[in-house]
């Protein structure tokens, strides 16, 4: 058996754990940054009202603090 790999991103991902909060609409969401690149990050949230204001903010930049 063989395994291949395909990176498809364009710059690799570099795993993290950054206390951070985002801000969506005036909507303020307490998470973490889990990973980081050079075009973006990953910011995770315990909630799910994070997840219903990305809906409509695909390829929208969010801005977020980091602690």
């Amino acid at each position: 058996m063989q395994v291949e790999v395909y990176e498809l991103r364009n710059y690799p991902r570099v795993a993290c754990f950054l206390p951070a909060r985002a801000e969506i609409d005036e909507q303020l969401f307490v998470g973490s940054i889990i990973n980081v690149s050079r075009t973006g990050a990953r910011f995770a949230a315990p909630s799910d009202s994070f997840t219903a204001a990305l809906v409509d903010r695909i390829d929208t930049p969010i801005h977020i603090d980091i602690q």
